[in-house]
């Protein structure tokens, strides 16, 4: 919390958004409640009008914010999404889940209004301390949610199968009026009709979260190792049990993946997993896919880690069943379904995939509104004062916090996110219409310093040039797929970020490939970089993806 003080700022003015992402979202930046405490210190409390917001709008007024549509009324506007950016007002400061500072396509509209209208831009996902612990997240009810709903859809899934058990009797977690209901709900669940082994992925608050819901169930127990699952159902200890059980496992990234069999070492080396992931491969199928029957998958995932389960992988999973996604990865490089992975909603929240339901709704914790608004609104309190006393303060003057989570400083990019510029850069540059299948693809699988060093967009010029040689011209179609930007860590050092480009070609790219490696080598004193290369010699259509034409936010001279 030290790290967020400043001085009160008497007479400024705060809104709450409406929260403008689909109907299901009903959570509030503050509580009533909260928003009482900060009149009682003399903040003024401005509430934009919402008749779909969980709280309703007089609980507002009675505890003294005043209800005001127009946003330019306030100097500090906090939303949970992203706000509509057609309705920011001049010079203000906007706190959000902004879904910019991986360079997300989706985030580009508001950065762009940002820098148009001198707007400060502060993004709840990067308020962190000096370790780099997230200080405002909903983690621990996306946990609890996504469980609670793929649970829902396993019953479902188990009675098209000609099993019918008490799981019918879970609803959506989105008609679950609280925590508390769902939560009870779960506890009335009868034993399974067969042994039923939930797998729980991550070791953050999701999988906290998750687990915590899976310890309502009455008959729940949980195994230590792959080994105590094979036991406990095909051993001798199966024939001494009477009862079926859930049966829980936390699965560790050793039980998840190993080392690539190359030539180095093939031991598990969990500082080299977390650092190199790309150098692992899945062995989900082999250790838990022979038991698994329902998988809540909430593990921090990059492009560059393995994937955990392939599409092709399902027959290697005979008890599968339902597959909670928590974190909702979605890309061609997800690491469920490589590719076919998709978005479910709170209408139909789940898909099926070879027999497997599939549950991803990206917004679980909008289901129980309440405890989210209040968990949130306990973390964004802590702010308040610091969002108030600082719109007139130059980014250097602000508190630790605010100061790393604000993406963009009036009109321009902050310096610790001025790469963003050349992330929309290198992939406009990349971007092209699809050509007629190619016999030949490469993957380039960049790590290191990838954008403050210049080597991504040196690797465009290579395919620029390639197309454009009189003397050996050719038709390779370049793709920047997948960028997982390294973000600023203590001092001035920078995590080193990854990226995948993609080429396509009807001809050989050997040659494309090595001056790619050389360039590598060249610049590994700035770039620090490693090149891995993925070929294949198949018939396959290259990456597309629509052309923007939005010019890129200015960089922050440091």
């Amino acid at each position: 919390r030290h790290e967020m003080m400043a001085p009160r700022a008497p007479g400024r003015a705060l809104m709450l958004l409406k929260e403008v992402h689909g109907m299901w979202e009903r959570r509030a930046a503050l509580t009533p409640t909260q928003v009482k405490v900060l009149v009682q210190r003399g903040a003024r409390v401005l509430v934009q009008p919402c008749r779909r917001r969980v709280f309703a709008n007089e609980e507002y007024v009675a505890a003294g914010a005043t209800l005001e549509a127009d946003p330019s009324k306030a100097d500090v506007l906090l939303g949970v999404k992203q706000p509509d950016p057609a309705v920011l007002p001049f010079g203000a400061t906007v706190c959000c889940f902004s879904h910019t500072h991986k360079g997300q396509r989706s985030g580009e509209a508001l950065l762009d209004a940002c820098v148009e209208r001198r707007v400060r831009l502060v993004d709840w996902e990067r308020v962190v301390d000096e370790k780099g612990k997230r200080l405002v997240a909903f983690g621990r009810l996306a946990g609890i949610a996504g469980f609670h709903e793929g649970l829902a859809a396993l019953g479902r899934r188990l009675l098209a199968k000609g099993v019918s058990t008490s799981l019918l009797s879970i609803p959506s977690i989105f008609a679950q009026p609280s925590l508390a209901d769902a939560f009870e709900t779960i506890a009335r669940v009868e034993g399974p009709a067969e042994d039923t082994v939930i797998v729980f992925t991550g070791s953050g608050n999701v999988a906290k979260g998750a687990m915590e819901a899976f310890e309502k169930l009455k008959k729940h127990t949980y195994v230590g190792s792959p080994d105590e699952l094979r036991r406990r159902l095909g051993g001798r200890e199966k024939t001494n049990r009477p009862e079926p059980r859930f049966y829980g496992f936390h699965a560790r990234p050793e039980h998840l993946a190993r080392r690539r069999r190359d030539g180095g070492q093939t031991t598990f080396d969990d500082l080299e997993y977390r650092s190199r992931p790309e150098l692992y491969e899945s062995i989900f199928c082999e250790t838990l896919g022979p038991y698994v029957t329902y998988l809540v998958h909430g593990a921090y995932w990059s492009p560059r880690s393995p994937d955990i389960l392939r599409v092709d992988d399902l027959p290697r999973c005979p008890r599968l069943a339902s597959v909670a996604d928590v974190s909702c990865d979605f890309s061609p490089a997800s690491p469920l379904f490589d590719g076919v992975h998709r978005p479910t909603s709170p209408e139909a929240p789940t898909y099926i995939l070879d027999g497997v339901a599939v549950t991803a709704t990206d917004i679980l914790p909008s289901a129980l509104p309440r405890e989210a608004t209040d968990h949130f609104g306990k973390a964004v309190s802590d702010l308040a004062d610091a969002l108030l006393w600082s719109t007139d303060r130059e980014l250097g003057e602000l508190p630790p916090a605010l100061r790393r989570a604000t993406i963009v400083d009036r009109n321009e990019l902050a310096p610790d996110y001025a790469y963003l510029s050349d992330v929309r850069v290198a992939r406009e540059r990349s971007e092209t219409r699809s050509p007629k299948p190619a016999r030949h693809r490469v993957e380039l699988r960049l790590r290191g310093h990838l954008f403050d060093s210049g080597l991504i967009n040196d690797i465009l010029d290579l395919v620029d040039f390639a197309n454009d040689d009189d003397d050996n011209r050719r038709n390779v179609v370049c793709a920047l797929t997948e960028c997982d930007v390294g973000q600023k860590g203590s001092g001035d050092h920078r995590a080193p970020s990854a990226a995948t480009v993609v080429l396509d070609s009807n001809e050989s790219l050997d040659d494309l490939v090595q001056q790619c490696r050389a360039l590598v080598l060249a610049k590994k004193p700035s770039a620090q970089a490693d090149l891995v290369v993925v070929e294949k010699q198949e018939e396959t259509k290259a990456v597309s993806s629509s052309s923007s034409s939005s010019s890129s936010p200015k960089k922050k001279k440091k």
